[in-house]
């Protein structure tokens, strides 16, 4: 029994730090584009890339996470324009 919560506090440990390490830089790199933060799409996103680096042992983390806050950069660029 212990090996088994052992082993679960493991994994969560890795996907809760994995989720920060994505985090961090997801907002860093919005704040330099100036644009206002989306917690709520960072936060989803992070979980994702947390679970997709943790299944894939972190081969395509970086990608995944470039490819989304750009979505959300373009996203939010698109609106801008739209509400001028």
């Amino acid at each position: 029994m212990t090996g088994r919560w052992q082993r679960c506090n493991d994994d969560l440990g890795t996907v809760v730090m994995t989720m920060l390490v994505m985090w961090i830089p997801s907002v860093f790199f919005l704040s330099l584009l100036g644009q206002p933060i989306v917690f709520s799409e960072i936060i989803v996103l992070s979980l994702f890339n947390a679970w997709t680096g943790w299944t894939t042992k972190r081969r395509w983390r970086t990608l995944v996470l470039t490819v989304c806050t750009y979505d959300i950069y373009e996203e939010q660029e698109s609106v801008k324009q739209w509400n001028n």
